[in-house]
């Protein structure tokens, strides 16, 4: 498939890695990763490093990924990297960040499967309402 349609295999391949993060399948995932593009092999990656055994490792490959120019910067891989590393003050802060740059993160907010953990923060519908998105009935609301 790769030869003929290479852009939907990298994606087929960043999907795989989804899964294996989701698995804790840190092996998986890296094997996955090597076979997407560029910024996202980087992030998932990043990932992948997270739920593996290597934290100097995990801590250089998210040095990578907050290094990039914030025009290319990947705001929801770091999301989810700090949603794995359970960095809820992070979690948060990169989502304002994504917000105010007007990165695209309406999927990832409301579906991604890291941020779920977060939804009963009242942060989460507070940045919800942000970019005019519903908030989730499972959401706890700021009074």
């Amino acid at each position: 498939m790769a030869e003929v349609q290479p852009n939907a295999a990298a994606q087929m391949h960043g999907r795989l890695a989804m899964i294996e993060i989701q698995r804790g399948n840190a092996a998986a995932v890296l094997a996955e990763a090597w076979q997407t593009f560029y910024g996202t092999r980087d992030a998932n990656m990043a990932l992948a490093l997270q739920i593996g055994d290597d934290r100097a490792a995990a801590d250089a490959v998210l040095k990578v990924l907050v290094a990039w120019p914030t025009s290319d910067r990947l705001y929801g891989s770091i999301v989810d990297v700090h949603a794995l590393r359970k960095e809820p003050d992070q979690v948060f802060a990169w989502l304002e960040r994504a917000i105010k740059n007007d990165e695209n993160l309406a999927g990832n907010l409301l579906t991604g499967p890291f941020l779920a953990p977060y939804r009963r923060d009242p942060r989460f519908a507070a940045l919800c309402k942000q970019p005019g998105l519903p908030v989730p009935a499972d959401a706890v609301a700021t009074q």
